[in-house]
């Protein structure tokens, strides 16, 4: 807009209230873009303070709990580690007590 034609919008009371309607729908259709851009109800704390303050609050705890979640499955891949070598000397010792057994039979003699 020109200089010349701001000067004419003020004097104009119609116009100026025109502008402003214009600037305002121009803020909602802002925040109604970033809306539908993010797909979050609540961008920042002027669009809802206490419901900020709650999601803060639960995406923290969602946060936590996913971290909880993959520590959970560590510790399962580690005991199935734990087994697998517990299930191997298991299997070697049954190997040893038959080979025990074997020696001391009187058939196989030397």
């Amino acid at each position: 807009m020109a200089i010349g034609d701001s000067t004419r919008v003020n004097t104009n009371i119609a116009a100026f209230n025109a502008l402003n309607a214009l600037k305002a729908i121009n803020r909602n259709l802002e925040v109604s873009q970033l809306k539908l851009a993010t797909g979050l109800r609540i961008n920042e704390v002027a669009d809802d303070p206490a419901g900020y303050t709650i999601s803060r609050r639960l995406d923290a705890r969602a946060r936590g709990l996913a971290v909880a979640l993959d520590n959970v499955g560590t510790a399962k891949n580690v005991l199935s580690i734990a087994e697998g070598g517990l299930l191997n000397i298991s299997l070697i010792l049954v190997t040893m007590k038959e080979k025990v057994t074997q020696a001391r039979s009187d058939t196989l003699g030397v």
